[in-house]
């Protein structure tokens, strides 16, 4: 018979469930046996997707401007810190190493574009065709 400790409503609701388990494995049995004769492979949908090196390209161009942004507005903070920092030296010096620093981050980021451009143009450009890729 039951255990005792469960309770008229879990036997219940796990019976719901065997059965619908079974008559839905029925059904998706009797569907799919007829697929498995004639099988088709997937596809990947490529049409109208970027390939590999030109997004490579999308991405370096789209990091460049978003970096670009992010370093004027760097300086244009720090240089309204410097305004308002008065007679503050702590304030002038915090602002100024501010302004140093998204300077020597635009010398890094042009570096990278020059060396990214030095060694293959078609990166810099988007039209980046890697053959057999």
């Amino acid at each position: 018979m039951l255990n005792p400790g469960l309770k008229k409503s879990t036997v219940i609701t796990l019976s719901f469930f065997v059965a619908l388990s079974v008559i839905i494995g029925n059904a998706l049995v009797s569907e799919a046996a007829e697929p498995f004769q004639n099988p088709t492979q997937p596809t990947i949908p490529t049409q109208g997707l970027p390939g590999f090196g030109e997004l490579v390209a999308l991405i370096f161009t789209w990091s460049l401007s978003i970096l670009g942004i992010v370093i004027f507005v760097r300086i244009f903070y720090a240089g309204f810190l410097y305004f308002t920092a008065g007679s503050n030296t702590a304030r002038v010096n915090e602002a100024q190493e501010k302004i140093s620093n998204a300077v020597l981050g635009a010398i890094i980021l042009l570096g990278a574009w020059i060396i990214l451009y030095t060694i293959n143009p078609d990166l810099i450009g988007g039209a980046l065709t890697l053959p057999g890729v």
